[in-house]
């Protein structure tokens, strides 16, 4: 049996809240209390409305989960949606929020959020199932693994791939960098993988669309940096590129370089 409650109200008088009541509300299953949210009075009568529904959710699947927000209400739909058409997660290694171990929050739960990197689809799950977030987790690793392995392209290949009509967004899969987009591989490959693509807007680097026309397709991809590019930039010295690469986060690595050498002058 699953019911609700609510625990003592305390005032939180932070602008960011509204200066407000705050009531705790726990889901209470076989005896063990599961910590939900703060109901905040007053409440918009929308957030009100998506509290009840909510609720609505744990009732119908034993109080398994619930969803804030996001496009599907059930984890498993989003993440078939998300192998179907090759979609990343914009943050894979920061998806799961253990709060387990907090004893305020009683029987604890696993956040699962985040968002893409090909469309604009944040998601927020809040997980009371530990069997269930092990399978989500095992759905996540295969989206992962994969992404990853699709991004191992050599110069080459990447080439001949653009060639054929595909897009880089459907090659490579790109992510933030210092208040832009970039690629940048899992890790730093020696030789001729693409590891790095600097700023694509300052670069004027088309995602979306084909590239047709044979000057610019050599223009974009002399801005595809392989790890051999950056161990030409650091004269043979492949432990200064592997730095030189980690380092990059916007900057074409012959910019970079210089920043690096800067760094290691202060430091």
């Amino acid at each position: 049996m699953i019911e609700f409650i609510e625990k003592e109200r305390y005032y939180d008088d932070s602008a960011f809240t509204g200066q407000c009541w705050m009531y705790p509300t726990f889901m209470v299953k076989d005896g063990i209390e599961y910590f939900m949210w703060n109901r905040r009075e007053p409440d918009d009568s929308w957030k009100i409305k998506e509290r009840e529904g909510q609720k609505a959710e744990l009732l119908a699947n034993d109080g398994a989960y619930f969803h804030f927000h996001g496009i599907y209400a059930d984890p498993f739909d989003m993440l078939t949606e998300m192998e179907q058409r090759g979609h990343t997660f914009t943050e894979p290694d920061n998806l799961f929020v253990d709060c387990c171990e907090n004893p305020k929050r009683g029987g604890g739960f696993v956040d699962f959020h985040g968002n893409r990197n090909e469309v604009s689809a944040a998601f927020h799950y809040r997980i009371y199932d530990m069997a269930l977030i092990e399978r989500i987790r095992t759905a996540v690793t295969r989206i992962i693994e994969r992404s990853r392995e699709n991004s191992i392209l050599t110069k080459q290949e990447l080439r001949v791939q653009l060639q054929q009509g595909h897009t880089l967004n459907d090659l490579l899969a790109f992510g933030p960098g210092q208040d832009c987009e970039i690629f940048k591989a899992d890790k730093f490959y020696p030789g001729d993988v693409v590891v790095y693509i600097p700023d694509v807007a300052l670069n004027h680097i088309p995602l979306d669309r084909q590239i047709k026309d044979p000057e610019e397709l050599e223009e974009v991809l002399s801005q595809c940096y392989t790890g051999q590019d950056f161990i030409d930039e650091c004269h043979g010295d492949t432990e200064k590129a592997e730095r030189l690469f980690c380092y990059c986060n916007w900057q074409h690595p012959s910019s970079a370089v210089d920043e690096l050498a800067d760094d290691g002058e202060e430091s």
